[in-house]
């Protein structure tokens, strides 16, 4: 049980830490993901709501003119949401771009800094993010590489 805790409490610190240095690298990013996200929650319910009321009219109060009403509203309102969506989506992305590059930014000066102190963790830092930035793009690694990582992991 103790382990568990602390595997927990390890985890939560490296989810602060990270939205710390996504805060840090760009804020503008947060104000745009949240309203997206909201967005999404929202316009989730608006197919049920705009049914619902819909159906009801149908059944219970047969004005054609309410029906109407209320699919023009529907449609109005998913038109304003999926705007606001491709809107904020194209923001969204600049600013994705943004901050992949500050991160990138931010860890290559956090490796320069490393390796005035500790050269070998500088080492395997860099090496790491290399390795992960070629799997990501689908290139080959090469095998003195990943012996390179295998050794600097043991020697410590």
């Amino acid at each position: 049980m103790k382990k568990y805790f602390s595997d927990l409490m390890q985890e939560i610190s490296n989810c602060i830490f990270i939205l710390k240095l996504s805060w840090n690298i760009n804020k503008t990013f947060f104000f745009i993901k949240i309203p997206l996200l909201v967005m999404g929650v929202i316009s989730s319910f608006f197919p049920l709501i705009f049914l619902r009321l819909i159906l009801n009219e149908i059944q219970e109060g047969k004005d054609i003119k309410k029906v109407l009403y209320y699919a023009g509203g529907y449609a109005g309102a998913l038109l304003c949401i999926n705007l606001a969506n491709n809107l904020l989506g194209m923001i969204l992305d600049r600013q994705t771009k943004k901050t992949v590059y500050r991160t990138q930014e931010f860890l290559g000066k956090t490796v320069m800094q490393l390796s005035y102190s500790d050269l070998d963790a500088a080492m395997k830092l860099g090496l790491e993010m290399t390795l992960e930035h070629l799997n990501r793009q689908g290139a080959e690694v090469s095998p003195e590489s990943r012996e390179a990582l295998v050794w600097l992991n043991s020697a410590k």
